[in-house]
């Protein structure tokens, strides 16, 4: 299953879209999108690529060292409520130091419209790619606060019955069993350059038969350089940390109209066309408190949940997918 995303300035064009990131200016929308995500369904297991990390063969997985929400604001620049992740312990080498996995759970929060399952593919690559960041922040051997950027995503969903080896080990560890909540995120770094990283991630549900397994390849940015790639065009009052007191925009519902259905010229098929409404730098809360941008996450969530609603438009039948 694969997507493509087209839209033009005024409308969205429904053959299915997806994108990075969209920083917003003050009084508009400036586009600048990173690579597209690619989805596919993977039912063919990949080798163990966790024995390069953990040696489970006495049974030691490392040490379990609990993180804070503050110390992980003090490596990445991804905050809540965008960051979602709780009970968050990194795994370490004892000798190296060297963080080997990151591990943490989440409670699932983003409208499921027609998506079946406990947890949308879209809202599956927002924390798989928060915490692979955070397992590459562990890593990175310069200090301070970075932004990874998503350059290349890859996400798939895998039987659970078909993992083996180190990975099956790990879910069955004592680390599943400490976690109180039905959906796991292990993250594993496992490469790190200079300017790029990659991470390996999964997240796995007690209450499903699959897991989501994801592959990002980040682009770091210091934090202070940042600014130098992606001035400020907003007002200042605008931007900043969210407030809880306000609605979490990553939970609300998306409700859309479908403008108009028509034939698709030489085939069977029809082109459904919705307004999508403006962006405010409110919605995108976390994404990042100093320049706000819209994640892709949530561009891919209003876009697929669009795509749905065009074909239960034209089936007359609200149908489900996974």
């Amino acid at each position: 299953m694969k997507m493509k995303i087209q839209f033009t300035p005024i409308s969205l064009v429904i053959l299915i879209a997806g994108s990075a990131a969209a920083f917003i200016p003050h009084g508009g929308t400036r586009c600048a999108f990173e690579t597209p995500f690619r989805y596919a369904i993977d039912t063919v297991p990949r080798p163990s690529f966790l024995k390069a990390y953990i040696d489970f063969s006495t049974g030691d997985i490392g040490t379990i060292e609990a993180l804070t929400y503050d110390s992980i604001q003090e490596i990445i620049d991804v905050s809540r409520p965008y960051y979602n992740l709780q009970n968050e312990v990194n795994i370490v080498d004892p000798l190296t130091r060297k963080s080997l996995a990151f591990i943490s759970t989440v409670n699932p929060e983003m409208p499921h419209s027609f998506e079946s399952g406990s947890m949308t593919s879209t809202e599956a690559g927002r924390h798989g790619a928060i915490a692979g960041s955070v397992a590459a922040a562990l890593n990175n051997e310069v200090p301070g606060k970075f932004y990874y950027l998503a350059l290349d995503a890859e996400l798939r969903k895998t039987p659970t019955e078909d993992i083996y080896g180190d990975l099956k080990m790990l879910l069955e560890s004592r680390i599943k069993k400490d976690l109180n909540s039905n959906t796991k995120i292990i993250a594993v770094n496992t490469e790190q350059g200079k300017r790029d990283a990659k991470s390996e991630i999964y997240l796995v549900d007690d209450n499903e038969s699959d897991l989501w397994h994801l592959t990002v390849i980040y682009k770091k940015i210091p934090y202070k350089a940042f600014g130098r790639f992606f001035p400020q065009v907003i007002d200042e009052s605008l931007i900043g940390p969210w407030d809880p007191s306000t609605p979490n925009p990553y939970a609300m519902d998306f409700n859309c109209n479908i403008r108009s259905t028509s034939p698709y010229p030489g085939a069977n098929t029809c082109t459904s066309v919705a307004n999508l409404p403006p962006f405010d730098p409110k919605m995108c809360a976390g994404h990042f408190d100093s320049n706000p941008a819209v994640p892709v996450a949530l561009l891919c969530s209003k876009l697929i949940n669009i795509a749905a609603k065009s074909v239960s438009h034209m089936s007359g039948v609200p149908l489900q997918y996974a």
